[in-house]
């Protein structure tokens, strides 16, 4: 072992001196370069990073999400299992707000950082009270009482988008399941439901409230119940992308032919997501860029249906795409993540409607029961909703190999509830009628109804 302090003789030494001192400085200087990586990794996110759109296809996810499939048949994703998809750990992820503060322009959405240790206090750690009644006046804040209603289509105050913009969001599912392996991971950019018209009679012009999943079939339900407020909710990332860009180009178009040209016009909408209003609503990422491209001509094509509908849609009635175009405006129809089964959404949707005085009319859940039992979770996000006496679940069950469609149904939320509650409410085959399809040109609209048995006591 050489010490530094010692010189020795001739070329040679010197030489050997030089290579030990060039290598004492480069010693530090990966020293100094390793501590100021370090310190710069804990730095916050940059806005970008924040602000991408929540997908399936963020950079830095698995090449299996990326190529995750377009589901055309007759299902609907579902989460692999009620207790992977109700139950998240507080570090899962934090709060995601909702949609927007200006009304001229879509604001930011900001994507859930899966490692956040910060959980707002509206998140599923710290739940809602049961209301002491069903209806959302109850104990509502005296504060609340002094803005504007939010039964009315009046302008929200600023304290009424702020509780708006405040709902959590559930955080990103691990895997998008499906009834069929082929297709698991999915996505749904469009409803194969193709008699959502039976239920236009019970819902219309209602207002209230609407919630429901998917994607078209909410805009069909907003413009025959006329509500007040709307949220467009789902549990897949690229369906709530899908929804902010419905929302970015509703603001822009005067007609229904407008909304159709931005989707059908593959240039037109990537133009669209790339100026001013794009970058303002944060459109104008890989992420949104790749999701508009696979679905467009999907979307485009369902578009055309919904205008050849027997009944009025938003698609051939001015009336009805203007009025969901001033709920949009009015940031008074929302987008945000919320799975069935989580611990978060429906949990900060049941706080915020009970702070602003407001009743869900109508909820729509697709076919979703069909792939889980009830878990405890589900039964608490739904009955401790805030609902009208009137509220009514929309639902559809696949019968597909028969009729290429579905069994059609609603319920009063009433009697859902109570069915909730009652030991025997355990699926979704025991709350409802199993009416048979007898053939395909059958497709049954079914009233639900009957209330559980009542409980006897030992």
């Amino acid at each position: 072992m050489i010490a530094l302090n010692h010189k020795p003789a001739g070329n040679d030494g010197n030489m050997e001196m030089r290579r030990m001192m060039s290598f004492s400085r480069l010693s530090v200087f990966v020293f100094v370069v390793f501590w100021m990586l370090s310190g710069c990794s804990q730095t916050p996110a940059t806005p970008d990073d924040q602000q991408d759109a929540p997908s399936a296809d963020t950079a830095g996810e698995q090449q299996a999400k990326e190529d995750a499939p377009i589901v055309h048949g007759n299902e609907q994703p579902a989460a692999k299992s009620a207790d992977a998809a109700g139950s998240h750990d507080d570090s899962d992820g934090a709060a995601k707000p909702g949609m927007g503060n200006d009304s001229a322009a879509l604001p930011p959405v900001q994507a859930v950082e899966n490692n956040s240790e910060e959980v707002p206090a509206q998140a599923s750690d710290n739940p809602p009270p049961e209301p002491a009644e069903d209806s959302a006046q109850a104990g509502v804040p005296e504060e609340a009482q002094n803005e504007h209603k939010i039964d009315s289509l009046d302008e929200l105050s600023e304290s009424q988008k702020q509780k708006l913009s405040a709902i959590v969001w559930d955080v990103d599912p691990e895997v998008l399941n499906a009834i069929e392996q082929k297709n698991e991971g999915g996505h749904f950019p469009f409803s194969d439901e193709k008699h959502l018209d039976l239920f236009k009679d019970s819902i219309e012009n209602q207002g209230g409230v609407y919630a429901g999943v998917g994607t078209d079939q909410g805009y069909l339900f907003v413009g025959w119940q006329r509500p007040t407020l709307a949220f467009m909710i789902d549990y897949d990332p690229w369906v709530i992308v899908i929804h902010r860009m419905y929302m970015a180009f509703w603001l822009a178009c005067e007609d229904s032919a407008c909304l159709h040209h931005y989707f059908d016009d593959r240039d037109a909408g990537l133009a669209f997501l790339e100026s001013e209003a794009g970058v303002a609503a944060q459109l104008n990422t890989k992420a949104v860029n790749k999701i508009y491209r696979t679905t467009q001509r999907s979307i485009a094509r369902q578009l055309k249906r919904l205008e050849k509908m027997p009944v009025k849609t938003f698609m051939n009635d001015a009336e009805s795409f203007n009025y969901i175009r001033n709920l949009i405006r009015q940031e008074r129809l929302r987008t945000f993540q919320a799975n069935l089964l989580g611990d978060r959404a429906f949990a900060s949707l049941a706080s915020t409607l009970r702070e602003l005085g407001a009743s869900v009319t109508t909820l729509y859940l697709s076919n979703a029961e069909q792939y889980w039992g009830y878990s405890e979770q589900f039964k608490k996000n739904i009955i401790e909703l805030p609902a009208s006496d009137n509220a009514l679940i929309l639902r559809t069950s696949a019968t597909y190999p028969i009729n290429t469609d579905y069994r059609y149904s609603i319920q009063p939320m009433k009697v859902f509830k109570a069915w909730l509650s009652h030991p025997e409410g355990k699926t979704v085959r025991q709350v409802t009628k199993r009416v048979r399809v007898k053939g395909p040109d059958d497709f049954p609209f079914v009233v639900d109804d009957f209330m559980p048995p009542e409980v006897v006591e030992n």
